[in-house]
């Protein structure tokens, strides 16, 4: 559950699911799931009430139009609260992981963590630095009949940062970009991912 009172100590932790009616059919709509979680900029019209427009950029910056890749980015602007002037935020893809034996289970994700805009000439090292606490995942997942989208965020509570970062700085404010968005509204992505 998010904890919007203290940024330091966050997380999400949403995930939907579905079970079909036979295992072939669960493998076939597994792999329609893991295309549409791979397809970022369709995400706001998998989930219309999110309120938040996705875009995959590559590494270069560019807006693509095609399944995510490790080394892209992805830029969240929420547009419900602010139509002309959303706030802009971006994570990047450090790794894709898939797993399974083609019969009873299969697994994609892929991780991600806070970063500045690709383009940008002035990073924010201090948040940043800061961000680097934050580890998510993306992810589909199928147990024989069984198909299940999820979004999970970590993010290090203060006592940790403070070992390695100085006190101040461990009490910087920050919000992390996966915040942007509640709990809810990350169901309502996951909701849709495997929506029939």
């Amino acid at each position: 559950m998010v904890n919007d009172l203290n940024p330091h100590v966050a997380g999400i932790n949403v995930d939907s699911c579905v079970i079909l009616n036979s295992d072939k059919i669960a493998l076939v709509f597994f792999e329609i799931v893991r295309n549409r979680l791979q397809h970022v900029n369709s995400w706001a019209t998998i989930a219309p009430k999110l309120g938040t427009n996705f875009q995959l950029v590559n590494r270069f910056g560019i807006e693509v139009y095609r399944k995510a890749q490790e080394g892209d980015f992805v830029r969240m602007v929420d547009v419900a609260h602010n139509k002309t002037n959303g706030k802009v935020e971006w994570i990047r893809i450090h790794s894709l992981e898939s797993s399974g034996d083609g019969d009873v289970a299969e697994n994609f994700s892929f991780m991600v963590q806070p970063s500045s805009n690709p383009l940008s000439n002035k990073f924010r090292d201090e948040q940043l630095e800061e961000l680097k606490w934050v580890n998510g995942a993306f992810s589909v997942a199928r147990v024989d009949a069984k198909v299940t989208a999820a979004i999970s965020v970590k993010q290090s509570n203060v006592e940790e940062k403070s070992e390695s970062v100085s006190d101040e700085r461990a009490t910087v404010p920050f919000r992390s970009p996966f915040l942007l968005l509640n709990n809810v509204s990350w169901q309502a992505l996951t909701d849709g991912l495997i929506s029939r």
